[in-house]
């Protein structure tokens, strides 16, 4: 329900074409740490997406 709200949220500020540079920050990912907690299926899937952008991966699972 939390990302739904900001989701609304950050499109309504998308056509708010006045205050549109201050909205949308862009974010540089390559070579940043990413932390999973929970490394099954999907855990696993964006840890192999993580490494094409050359990320640390953290990671934490009750069974690894």
């Amino acid at each position: 329900m939390v990302s739904i709200n900001l989701t609304v949220a950050y499109f309504s500020a998308i056509t708010d074409f006045e205050n549109c540079s201050k909205t949308i920050r862009q974010i540089d990912v390559y070579g940043a740490t990413l932390g999973i907690v929970g490394m099954g299926r999907i855990g696993t899937q964006v840890a192999r997406r993580a490494l094409g952008f050359d990320m640390e991966i953290l990671y934490h699972s009750r069974n690894r």
